[in-house]
Formats: structure tokens, C-alpha cells, sequence
């Protein structure tokens, strides 16, 4: 690893001029630059800077900072060093040229835009063509001056580095080499091995970017997230027309705007009989790429969606050919069921304890609301609550199974995913099919509208839906060959994805009972011997699903749909299987949960990391309410960032101050960066709501009617 100091040697692989693209207007250089910084957090205790102390509880009032002590730039496999943050402006301007366009990755984006702040604020640069997928998290940026393209390859390989490196290289990140707690410095001595991991880093980085190189031919085609890398293969697969076809069905902004009203995910929730105690011999079964499964097997959405006379939906034969996206009106609705249906979120004007009874985000009853729903929804919704349900709008498309190739595309990527499992020297193909197939469901469902983040004037903000920006996004889209489905896709792949959970749920009042939890693809429950056949059933029905698209699609054979892994076993697509047996499980609901299997306790909690199990002792009745993951024990990080807020009122100054500390060398060094981001650990505490836990008082400890006899369960 090379100083900074020492001058950096550009090395221009190749120049590629892209063509049909407006925003790039010289040719882009193939060599690969890569960047990554390393940085202290320091808090003020007892005046001064120093690092997290573990036995305070409240950090709220206790200043945060933070300071970069050195960064690392690669060019190819050579990597430079540098330990003032402030030198990569000349670096920058050593490689920039305005003849041709240079593209840096950087891994996890998010975090080292939050510091390149301080250099494009310090000499007034200007950023162009942002991409990103929220605010504080971009995808990609220019910064013109530089003629430089910065990149995130964490949303090209949606893996951390450690896992990217062994999925796409043979080299190994240096995990546990450098300890991130310490009061370090860019005058702080770095010794052998602390500087091999900073180093590994960008070399790991380099290997991941050369492999998509290579994949790609040139470093300008590399897309910029995983579901890119699916969209440019499938775009390949389908052709001229296919596209023509799918940009002609782009809605007009009101139609839009209705399907993303209609859109909900997939169903997570725990049965409200079952919550928050703990359960014996509880069996998982789970829905072989659920998502893929649906994509191949169901009839989705083809034309433009039309109103018609809500009449029209109740006549015979009327629902067979076609797609129905529902306004409802909603009157005295009743569960029939332990498990229910209806999000809270979803209702307009929004219920509130005086109108409604929840369950956890869900609805056990409802005086009065309106949604948007599919007609896949209307049913479940009809099956599952008693009450009045009125139509008051009502939309139509035809229905028709995915274009040919689209779900031989699928199949193939679900056969390589099974056969080339541990097969050697496969493993590339393997990897490559394994992410495609995961990132088919987000090709699907990608929203144009919920990309509207942009850092503009110095300011991070969310782009208002006006008429004239909705329009803008539609006419784009209508425009661009990555628009390969119709948006009311994604939108039915969810439906028919909860259809496919209740239809196992409500096939009998046992199974409604014996549900513990669910999570889009998934249902745990008790009893297993008593509901085999329901499963058995269920995947009978899947293969006559693989027939009836094999009928109108005479070139996909069943087999397509069943391929073997190396030890020859069948793993038929959209399947369930089983998943796994507990001897002990308990939910609190929707993303927390602890289960043992095989003697093992193990956890599901949306912020704790897996390893936090340890925190339980081994006993999983201390996964209870009130139960808090310390510090260490979360493995959790919370983000502060010091910046400038554009807010309704004005500018607010959320920059950091100079400030002053002593690193582990004894060295006094001032920090004055002005933007930072501070990672701090963060505690954890296992709750549920007030609402929730009077409900299930009622579920669990008082009995319920359920058609007229008391749940002794």
C-alpha cells in the first residue's frame, strides 16, 4: 500500500463512448478507482472527546462527533494512502479529466458522501445527476468539476463486504483486524496489520468491481443495483416489441397513482391467539421463491386499466378473463378469524380507538373506511370479516400469463439456482442465477415515484408529487428500455402472494387456530401431523397450475417447473417445504421472534442482530416485553449525522463544531470538519404497544367467541 503522498499513477484501461445516453457527453475511462475511509466516533464526557463508554445509559445530551484518521484510494489493484481527508481534493484533480469521464466505487455510498461533503462544500463542487434510492442513501452522483462518476457497490451486490468478497473473489476481508472503538487520529501511528485491513478493504473492493467488469466488458455498463443486473439480462432475453409493449402500458398519473394506493407487501404477522407466549413443537413450512412461483404460474394485468360499472364486476364469468382494482367502502366489519387481514395504515381517513379494534397494525374490526384493493383482496377480505363492503369504484384489465420468455427466463435462473448448488467450478453461474432470482420480485414491483430523493443547493430533500413531476416520471418511463413490466405486476405478485398465505390459513378453523406466525412466504404453526394434508393439497394444486400455463405455452414442459439438485432431489417452484421443527417458539409479533431447533435457541428481531441470542442465557422465557439488548448486545449502530436541514422553517444548522481530543498516541489533534456522520451502538428494548397488549389480554386470558364456544386453548 502506497502513500498518498507519493503521487497517483492513472492508468486508462480502455475509453468507452456510451451510446443513447444524453447525461454522458465524453468517453468513460475503464479503469477502476475505488475509495474507502476509515473513522472515530467520540463522545463528550466529563468535557472531553473520548470513545463510547459502555456504562452510560442516555446519550442524549452528550455532544457526538466524529473524524476521519485515513482514507484509501485504489487505482486498479495499486492502493494509495493518505491520512488528512482534505488531500483527495488534489487527488481527485490528479486524475480528472474533462475529456474523459472517470467511475469510483465506493461501498456503501451512503457513508462516505456524508464526508465528501466537507471537500464539495470546501471548494464550492458541483454534484449532477443524483441517483439515490431515499434521502442520505445515493446510488450513484457526479461531481462535475472532477468529471468523476461515484458509484455504490453495496447496491450492486446488496451484500456487505465481507459476504461480497467471498461470493465474487478468492480474497478475504480482514475481519477483527482493526478496532473501531479507539480515539484515533490522522497523526495516530497505524501499525503492520491495522494498515493490511485498511488495504484489504480496497482490494476486496477492486476483485468485487473487476468481476462485474469482465461480466459486463466495460465498467460504464456495469448496472447500478442488483435488480439493474437482472433488468439488463432480461431486457437481452425479451427483445424490441416486448418493451414497446410494456412502455405502452405506462398509466396516466390518476390510474398510477391508484395502483400504488392498491399496492400492499407481503402479509407478516403473528395469529393473535398465539402471541406473546410461549408455544411447544412448532413446524415451519416454507413457499419454494414464492415470489418467482407467482411470476411463472399466475395471470397478471395486460391492458390499460379501465373504469367500468361496478355492476360488472358481479356478473357471471365476468372475473375469469380479468383484473379488478377496487375502491371500497367499508361498514361494521367483524373478523371471523384469529388471524386478520386488513392493515390499519391502508384505511382512509385512518381509524382510531374509538372506530376500530388492532391487532398489531392489523384489524380485528372496523366502524367505518375506505381502501383500494385488488379483486384478490376483495375475496380474502369477504371470506375473512363479516360486515358491509361496498364497491364504490371500480377498474378493469385483462389477465393473461407473463410473455413466454419472460418465464422462461425465471425457470431457467430456478434451474440454475437448484442444479449448480456446490457443483464445482459452477459456482460463479450459481451465484450470478441465485441473485437474479431474488432480484426478480424488485425488477417487478419498482415504484417510479418513490424515486424522487435528490441533494440539490446543499440540501437533501424528497421531490413533491406535483401533476408536473408525476407526468415527467411517466413520460420517462414510457421512453426507457428498463421498463419491462407494467407496475400493476408488482402490484398482483404481492395480492396473489397473500392469497397463497390465506388460502392455507383459512382452510379450516383448526388452521386458523394452530397458526403462529406468518412472514410472506412462510407460516409457522402447531399440530403438524393434524394439517399435512392442507400442504399436500396445496402443492397438488401447484403442479396443476405448472399444466395449465405448460397448455398455452406448449414449449415449457412441467419439467421446467421441477428441477433436481446435484443428489438428484426434486424442488418443484412455489412448493411448500418444510423449514424446520421447534421444540419452543414465541412471537410478539411481526419480526420478533425466538425459536430453539435442534437444542439451539435463535432470534428474529428487526433491530438485534442474530448474535444478540446470547443475551437470553439460554432461556427463551426471557424473550419477553421489557427484555433490552444492551450495547453490545444489539450489534446494532445508530446513525447521527451533522449537516444542514432544509425544514419547513428555514435552514437549521445541524453542522458539526471544531473540536479538539487526544488520540491513543497522546497527540492533541483538532477536527473541523464541518459534515460527519457518527456511528454509535444503540440498546434495544423487546416492547409491544399498550393497544396490543390489551387486545391479546382479551384473546388469551379471557377466551374468546368462536361460533359460539369459549377458546380453551
Amino acid at each position: 500500500m502506497r502513500r498518498a503522498s507519493l503521487g497517483i499513477k492513472d492508468i486508462t484501461v480502455d475509453a468507452y463512448y456510451p451510446k443513447r445516453n444524453k447525461k454522458i457527453t465524453c468517453p468513460v475511462s475503464d479503469t477502476i478507482y475505488t475509495l474507502d475511509i476509515e473513522t472515530t466516533n467520540l463522545f463528550k464526557i466529563d468535557g472531553e472527546y473520548k470513545r463510547f463508554d459502555y456504562s452510560i445509559q442516555d446519550y442524549r445530551p452528550i455532544d457526538k462527533v466524529a473524524c476521519p484518521y485515513i482514507y484509501m484510494f485504489g487505482v486498479e489493484d495499486t492502493v494509495y494512502y493518505g491520512r488528512e481527508f482534505r488531500e483527495l481534493h488534489d487527488i481527485f484533480k490528479s486524475i480528472a479529466d474533462p475529456n474523459l469521464t472517470k467511475i469510483c466505487y465506493i461501498h456503501n455510498l451512503a457513508f462516505e458522501f456524508a464526508w465528501l461533503l466537507n471537500i464539495i462544500a470546501e471548494h464550492n463542487l458541483t454534484i449532477s445527476d443524483m441517483c439515490a434510492r431515499d434521502v442520505k442513501k445515493p446510488i450513484q452522483f457526479k461531481i462535475e468539476e472532477y468529471n468523476i462518476i461515484f458509484r455504490c457497490s453495496y447496491m450492486l451486490t446488496n451484500l456487505s463486504l465481507e459476504r461480497a468478497s467471498k461470493e465474487y473473489t478468492t480474497l478475504s476481508k480482514k475481519v477483527g483486524d482493526l478496532d473501531y472503538s479507539l480515539e484515533r487520529s490522522p497523526l495516530t501511528r497505524l501499525n503492520r496489520k491495522e494498515l493490511g485491513y485498511c488495504e484489504y478493504d480496497i482490494r476486496c473492493l477492486y476483485h468485487i468491481v473487476k468481476h462485474f467488469r469482465e461480466e459486463y466488458n466495460h465498467l460504464f455498463s456495469v448496472p447500478l443495483t442488483s435488480t439493474g443486473i437482472v433488468r439488463q439480462a432480461l431486457r437481452e432475453r425479451v427483445g424490441f416489441h416486448y418493451i414497446k409493449r410494456q412502455q405502452a402500458l405506462v398509466p396516466p398519473p390518476d390510474i398510477y397513482l391508484k395502483l400504488w394506493a392498491t399496492f400492499s407487501g407481503g402479509y407478516t404477522h403473528a395469529n393473535i391467539l398465539r402471541s406473546n407466549r410461549v408455544l411447544n413443537n412448532v413446524e415451519s413450512e416454507d413457499e419454494a421463491s414464492a415470489y418467482p412461483s407467482i411470476l411463472c404460474t399466475e395471470e397478471f394485468p395486460y391492458t390499460p386499466f379501465m373504469r367500468v360499472p361496478v355492476k360488472q364486476f358481479f356478473k357471471p364469468r365476468a372475473r375469469d378473463g380479468a383484473c379488478y382494482m377496487l375502491l371500497v367502502e367499508f361498514h361494521n366489519l367483524k373478523s371471523k378469524y384469529y388471524n386478520h387481514y386488513l392493515q390499519k395504515a391502508k384505511i382512509f381517513p385512518k381509524p382510531d380507538v374509538n372506530t376500530c379494534v388492532e391487532d398489531n397494525g392489523r384489524l380485528v374490526s372496523l366502524d367505518y373506511g375506505n381502501m383500494y384493493i385488488t379483486d384478490i383482496d376483495y375475496d380474502i377480505i369477504r371470506k375473512n370479516y363479516a360486515g358491509d363492503i361496498k364497491i364504490k369504484e371500480c377498474y378493469k384489465s385483462y389477465k393473461r400469463y407473463l410473455d413466454k420468455e419472460v418465464i422462461k427466463f425465471i425457470l431457467s435462473l430456478y434451474s440454475n439456482k437448484t442444479t449448480l448448488k456446490n457443483v464445482k467450478g459452477m459456482e460463479a453461474i450459481y451465484r450470478r442465477d441465485k441473485g437474479r432470482l431474488n432480484s426478480c420480485f424488485g425488477m417487478s414491483v419498482t415504484n417510479a415515484l418513490k424515486q424522487s430523493s435528490n441533494y440539490e443547493d446543499g440540501f437533501w430533500s424528497h421531490k413533491e408529487l406535483t401533476n408536473d413531476f408525476i407526468e415527467s416520471k411517466l413520460v420517462d418511463m414510457k421512453k426507457s428500455f428498463s421498463t419491462l413490466f407494467f407496475y400493476a405486476v408488482g402490484v398482483w405478485v404481492c395480492a396473489y402472494g397473500r392469497k397463497r398465505l390465506f388460502d392455507i390459513i383459512l382452510s379450516s378453523k383448526d388452521m386458523d387456530r394452530d397458526v403462529v406466525y406468518c412472514d410472506t412466504d412462510s407460516i409457522k404453526f402447531l399440530n403438524r401431523e393434524k394439517h399435512q394434508d392442507i400442504f399436500l393439497t396445496y402443492n397438488n394444486d401447484m403442479i396443476e397450475k405448472y399444466r395449465a400455463v405448460c397448455e398455452v405455452y406448449d414449449d415449457i414442459n412441467i419439467s421446467d417447473f421441477m428441477p433436481a439438485d446435484p443428489q438428484g432431489i426434486l424442488h418443484p417452484l412455489g412448493f411448500f417445504e418444510f423449514d424446520g421443527f421447534y421444540t419452543e417458539m414465541i412471537t410478539l409479533g411481526a419480526k420478533k421472534y425466538c425459536y430453539r431447533e435442534d437444542g439451539e435457541l435463535h432470534i428474529t428481531v428487526s433491530g438485534v442482530s442474530k448474535k444478540g441470542v446470547k443475551a437470553l442465557n439460554n432461556d427463551i422465557h426471557n424473550f419477553k416485553k421489557g427484555f433490552v439488548w444492551d450495547y453490545k448486545a444489539s450489534g446494532k449502530l445508530a446513525l447521527v449525522y451533522h449537516e444542514l436541514d432544509l425544514t419547513s422553517k428555514g435552514v437549521v444548522d445541524n453542522l458539526q463544531k471544531p473540536f479538539t481530543f487526544t488520540d491513543i498516541d497522546g497527540n492533541n489533534y483538532t477536527c473541523d470538519y464541518p459534515y460527519s456522520v457518527v456511528l454509535m451502538p444503540t440498546t434495544y428494548k423487546l416492547g409491544i404497544s399498550d393497544v396490543y397488549e390489551a387486545v391479546l389480554a382479551e384473546y388469551i386470558y379471557r377466551g374468546r367467541s368462536y361460533n359460539g364456544s369459549r377458546d380453551k386453548s
